[in-house]
């Protein structure tokens, strides 16, 4: 056999019979389509039940609720997987009918990959997630938080995923149960991942249908299914991917462009503030030369003051010296008597009589000055 394709589902009844009918509808018709229920509720139940009984191609694994997204059930039903390959759709997403077989062709040469993934929005426009493993980041980027392909894009060989241990484990918490499926993969030694050109899948991501109820959910996917079912309308979303591309191609040219003008702008403004810088960094130099003269001003000016206080502590030493002699001189009997003979009444007597006689007297001087003008008769 040379396909197998697991859904997995859990309560999306009203969705499961689209997307498998989808499946079932490939131009390859040796496949094998596995439902894979994960706790499902009795709506999703009769809905598979009915596709089982539509086509024997169909099996279901009604499997209790497992932990996340179910992926240790996924694990038991490829158990029994036939297929030389293995695809995944989602129960709300589209095939075209040539999806197994580009997938195919891809997987001759490669062990893992994916198509053009192609997805509707809630307006009904598309869009296109974009990234092709030929580009050298590709792999690096899916170790962070970046996915651009869904679960229904992607697939992988029988031997590869045997090769994988322990298969499809539980998820851990704040990872898509996808990307670390792929993750997985694209670790086991010597995978080589490819990316096929054909745009086979319309994705219709749950996120953006949060508000819608299942009934809006399946008309909106039975509509897609008609289109894709119409003869030659693969070449048609292919042109209208190739116009998708061109345009965002377009954006990311003049985006490059803006992108390049502004840094040319912030080379210019990186370059005048150098020159700013380099001025600054002239004025500092000066600022802290004149910092470090007045520094080595004020170090002088510390050491004039210090012997300015050393001069004025000896001179105070000094007067001190001088006050103690003079206390020791007041208390001398000379100084004494000169104060008594200096207020006797006798001496002022005779100063009145000299008196007249005073500038023909000599001059006393006082003992141990040196002579002055006039101390002797003959100096007149």
């Amino acid at each position: 056999m040379l396909a197998t394709v697991l859904v997995p589902t859990h309560d999306h009844g009203p969705l499961l019979s689209a997307a498998v009918r989808s499946a079932l509808d490939q131009t390859v018709r040796d496949l094998e389509v596995l439902v894979v229920g994960d706790g499902m509720d009795d709506a999703t139940r009769r809905v598979a039940r009915e596709l089982k009984a539509h086509d024997p191609r169909v099996t279901v694994f009604d499997f209790p609720k497992a932990p996340r997204h179910g992926e240790e059930s996924r694990t038991r039903a490829l158990a029994s997987a036939r297929g030389d390959i293995v695809l995944y759709l989602s129960d709300d997403d589209l095939w075209l009918p040539g999806h197994v077989e580009g997938m195919a062709e891809a997987l001759g040469s490669a062990d893992f990959a994916h198509c053009v993934p192609v997805y509707v929005r809630a307006d009904q426009e598309l869009g296109l997630h974009v990234g092709h493993f030929r580009h050298p980041e590709v792999r690096a980027r899916l170790e962070g938080r970046w996915n651009f392909i869904p679960l229904s894009a992607g697939g992988h060989t029988r031997e590869l995923y045997e090769r994988l241990a322990g298969g499809w484990v539980t998820t851990p918490e704040g990872v898509w149960t996808d990307l670390h499926m792929w993750r997985r993969l694209l670790a086991v030694e010597g995978c080589r991942p490819t990316t096929s050109p054909r745009a086979t899948l319309l994705h219709f991501a749950a996120s953006d249908r949060t508000a819608w109820s299942l009934d809006r959910r399946a008309a909106e996917l039975s509509q897609w299914a008609e289109r894709a079912r119409r003869p030659g309308y693969e070449l048609e979303l292919t042109r209208e991917v190739l116009g998708l591309t061109l345009l965002d191609l377009t954006g990311r040219h003049f985006a490059l462009t803006s992108a390049e003008a502004d840094r040319s702008r912030l080379r210019e403004a990186a370059a005048a503030a150098e020159g700013e810088a380099e001025r600054a960094r002239g004025e500092r130099r000066e600022a802290e030369a004149r910092v470090a003269a007045l520094v080595e001003e004020l170090g002088s000016a510390r050491g004039e003051r210090e012997a300015a206080r050393t001069e004025a502590a000896g001179l105070g030493q000094e007067l001190q010296a001088l006050r103690e002699r003079l206390v020791a001189l007041e208390g001398t009997l000379t100084w004494r008597l000169r104060g008594r003979i200096l207020l006797s009444p006798r001496l002022a007597a005779l100063r009145a009589v000299l008196r007249p006689f005073g500038s023909r007297l000599p001059r006393v001087r006082a003992a141990g000055h040196p002579p002055q003008l006039g101390d002797r008769p003959d100096d007149r």
